[in-house]
C-alpha cells in the first residue's frame, strides 16, 4: 500500500501539476510486469497514467534495469535511501479538488502507515479483508479506534480524554462512578446518644452497588464508603428512627470526620416513640481516599433512640 501512496503523490506532483525539466535521482518499482530502477530521468510536464507516461516523454528516457517480477502492475515507489527527500512532499492544485486514493483489490486492506520505525507508529486502514471498517492500530496490531462503514458508529478501545465540550443530541449510555450502602431492619436497634451534641456514626450492613468506592461496615460496626475517584458528587441519604420527646436530632454527611454543613438536616421530635425519617441531598467535593459516612447527634440532650434504617448514595457528576 505504501507503494501506491507514494505513486499517487509522485504522479500528482510531477506529472499532473508539471515541473521544469530537471534531473531527479530515485528508484522506481513495478512498471509493467517487472521491478525496475530508474536513474537520472528528466521529467518535463508529463502525465503518468497506469504506469505509462504520455504527452512529452520518450521511452528512451526510461533507463532501467529489471530486478524481478511482481504481481502488482503499474505502480511506482519512490525510494530515497540513496537520495534523501529533504523537503515536504505535497499535492498542490490551483483549481478544483485534490484526492489521494488507495484502491485495493476486493477483500483486501488499504492502509496508510505513519511510523518512525517498524516498532513505533500507526496504521490507518480500510479493513477490506475483515469487517469493512476504518480502523486505527499500532504497529503491533492492537486496535485503537474503529469506524463502522455502514452505521457510522465509532468505537474507541482505550481511555479517551476530551478537552472541550461534548454535545450529545441523543442518549448517553454507560457507567458512572457511584457508591451506595444501606441498612434496614423492622426490629429496632437501640442507639445511645450519650453525649450532648456529639455525632454518632450510623452503621450500615450492605453495599451492593459500588463502582469507584470501597465499603467498610457491618452490624454495629463503623460504616463508610472510601472514594477511589476524585470529583464533584451528588449525595443523597436517609435515616429512620425515633428518639426522646422534644429533643432535636441533626443528621449529616461527614467526610474524613468533618461535617458538611450544606448536607445537614434538623428535626425536633414532637413525641417520644414517633418514628421519623431524616433525608438530605447535597453536592460535595471528594478526593481520592476520602472517607464518607452518615452521622446523627442529639442536640441539647442525651438518651437512647431506636434505629430502623439508613441509606447513603454518591454519584459523580463532574470534576
Amino acid at each position: 500500500m505504501m507503494k501506491k501512496i507514494l505513486l499517487l503523490l509522485f504522479v500528482f506532483v510531477l506529472c499532473s501539476v508539471g515541473v521544469s525539466a530537471a534531473p531527479f535521482v530515485f528508484d522506481v518499482y513495478d512498471i509493467g510486469a517487472e521491478w525496475v530502477i530508474l536513474n537520472w530521468t528528466t521529467i518535463n510536464e508529463t502525465e503518468l497514467i497506469g504506469g505509462t507516461c504520455t504527452s512529452g516523454i520518450a521511452s528512451e528516457y526510461l533507463n532501467y534495469t529489471a530486478i524481478g517480477n511482481f504481481v502488482d502492475l503499474n505502480y511506482l515507489r519512490l525510494d530515497t535511501s540513496n537520495d534523501p527527500l529533504t523537503n515536504n512532499l505535497s499535492i498542490e492544485q490551483a483549481v478544483g479538488d485534490v484526492e489521494l486514493r488507495l484502491d485495493s483489490e476486493s477483500n483486501h486492506d488499504s492502509c496508510l502507515v505513519l511510523q518512525e520505525s517498524v516498532l513505533h507508529g500507526f496504521k490507518f486502514c480500510y479493513d477490506g479483508s475483515g469487517f469493512n471498517n476504518w480502523i486505527v492500530t499500532d504497529m503491533n496490531g492492537n486496535l485503537r479506534m474503529e469506524l463502522d462503514r455502514d452505521t457510522g458508529e465509532v468505537n474507541f478501545y482505550n481511555n479517551t480524554d476530551i478537552a472541550g465540550n461534548l454535545d450529545v443530541t441523543d442518549n448517553i449510555t454507560g457507567n458512572q462512578i457511584y457508591g451506595g450502602m444501606w441498612y434496614h431492619n423492622h426490629t429496632a436497634t437501640s442507639l445511645n446518644f450519650a453525649a450532648d451534641g456529639t455525632f454518632y456514626t450510623l452503621f450500615m450492613t450492605s453495599a451492593t452497588h459500588l463502582n469507584g468506592f470501597t465499603f467498610q461496615g457491618g452490624f454495629n460496626q463503623a460504616s463508610n464508603l472510601t472514594a477511589q475517584v476524585a470529583g464533584l458528587y451528588q449525595v443523597t441519604y436517609m435515616a429512620a428512627g425515633d428518639g426522646q420527646n422534644n429533643h432535636k436530632y441533626y443528621t449529616s454527611i461527614f467526610i474524613n470526620g468533618v461535617n458538611k454543613d450544606n448536607c445537614e438536616y434538623h428535626h425536633k421530635m414532637a413525641a417520644g416513640g414517633d418514628i421519623i425519617t431524616q433525608t438530605g441531598t447535597c453536592l460535595v467535593r471528594v478526593a481520592i481516599n476520602d472517607v464518607v459516612d452518615v452521622r446523627t447527634a442529639d442536640i441539647g440532650g442525651t438518651g437512647t433512640g431506636n434505629y430502623y434504617s439508613s441509606n447513603l448514595n454518591l454519584i459523580r457528576i463532574g470534576d
